[in-house]
């Protein structure tokens, strides 16, 4: 394994071309860190699917309040005189954030 000692890296001495070494399982600090361990993955569960609920219910709410807003905007259409692009106009905006692609993505 020596040959491949010239293409380590001389900054950090990482072997890119040797294979990684796995930690040792019957190491008693391992052994000893188990039941934490365990508490912790007991703890992370809920946080994980409480935080998923609430990624679901605020994109569905925010869905809904776009597509409120876009649905009080077409009953006020008839009395605004209405612009309508045609093919070849160019629109020029000078910014648009992701919730707007959201928008046009579900609308």
């Amino acid at each position: 394994m020596e040959k491949f000692s010239a293409f380590r890296d001389p900054g950090t001495g990482i072997q890119p071309f040797l294979p990684l070494v796995p930690p040792a399982e019957n190491d008693p600090f391992t052994t000893l860190l188990l039941p934490v361990r365990g508490v912790l993955a007991i703890l992370r569960i809920p946080i994980f699917i409480i935080t998923t609920l609430l990624y679901c219910l605020l994109h569905y709410s925010l869905f809904v309040i776009l597509v409120s807003f876009d649905s009080t905007k077409t009953n006020r259409k008839s009395q605004e005189s209405p612009w309508r692009p045609r093919a070849g106009d160019i629109i020029v905006s000078n910014w648009t954030s992701w919730i707007d692609v959201l928008w046009i993505a579900y609308r």
